[in-house]
């Protein structure tokens, strides 16, 4: 055993498992992955969150004033984007009482901006709208997506909103929506989650379906009936031994994996080996 890990062989596949500790604490303070990393030639993440959290948060700044003060801070595209995004999961507020009560709320990006308060659909307008006025190449990706929160809602209908954004050749993700925070029951709680930026595409796909295959940035994309036979499998897992690809063949071949539970506790840990309960659908 290494010094500072645990490693875990799991022999039930319904045992409750646990986290990393560290990964925890690091997700609480906000910032832990993406600072400063040879994929983003040139930026300095760091330095762009820290301007963008000395902003001011008024409400009557234009959308044009908004981009022009973004702008300011960025020297790259990379760090135009983080620039976005960072002021957005700062400064919007999940509605959860309309996601929730299904009320009617504005994803006009405008609105949003004036208003503050939106559901997923208004935190993608708004990051489109400002990408468009600082140049970026994004799109607007419409989908489905489900963890614990979705269950029991409609397997047809988009239910969620995000955002793709192309630079110098390479396309990201950004969800801003669920970087922002938590929703339980009709409340949100701010507690912003970094993986949503620029998650890798073979990990979110566990979560995020968009309504064309092709936005899933995958060398094979999965059909809609295989992404609900995935598992539910939390972020902060994947980097603990879960074998996505095996997962990813045996969802292509019929089967539905069943895996263990997943928390978060004060102990790192690696999970060397667990059993997946496959049935043939």
């Amino acid at each position: 055993m290494n010094k500072g890990k645990i490693i875990i062989r799991v022999a039930a596949a319904l045992l409750v498992l646990v986290l990393t500790g560290c990964a925890s604490a690091l997700h609480q303070s906000g910032y832990y992955r993406n600072q400063i990393d040879p994929q983003y030639p040139g930026s300095d993440f760091m330095r762009v969150d820290q301007e963008v959290l000395k902003m001011s948060g008024r409400q009557n700044v234009s959308m044009e004033q908004l981009a022009d003060q973004l702008g300011a801070i960025a020297a790259t595209d990379w760090e135009k984007a983080r620039a976005i995004h960072t002021w957005i999961v700062r400064n919007l507020e999940f509605d959860r009482r309309a996601f929730t009560q299904e009320l009617e709320v504005s994803c006009d990006a405008d609105d949003v901006l004036s208003e503050r308060k939106t559901l997923s659909c208004g935190y993608a307008a708004l990051f489109q709208r400002l990408a468009e006025e600082l140049g970026l190449e994004s799109e607007l990706i419409q989908g489905y997506v489900k963890d614990s929160r979705y269950e029991g809602f409609d397997t047809v209908a988009n239910n969620h909103a995000w955002n793709i954004v192309t630079i110098d050749g390479q396309s990201a993700i950004i969800d801003t929506a669920w970087a922002a925070g938590q929703a339980r029951d009709d409340d949100f709680s701010k507690d912003y989650d970094e993986y949503y930026f620029n998650p890798p595409p073979q990990q979110l796909i566990f979560s995020h379906y968009p309504e064309q295959q092709a936005r899933q940035l995958l060398d094979e994309p999965l059909s809609r009936e295989e992404y609900f036979r995935l598992p539910q499998i939390p972020p902060h897992a994947f980097d603990r031994g879960v074998n996505l690809s095996l997962i990813l063949e045996r969802t292509r071949d019929g089967k539905t994996i069943t895996m263990p539970i997943f928390y978060e506790v004060d102990n790192p840990y690696y999970l060397e080996e667990f059993p997946m309960v496959d049935s043939i659908m």
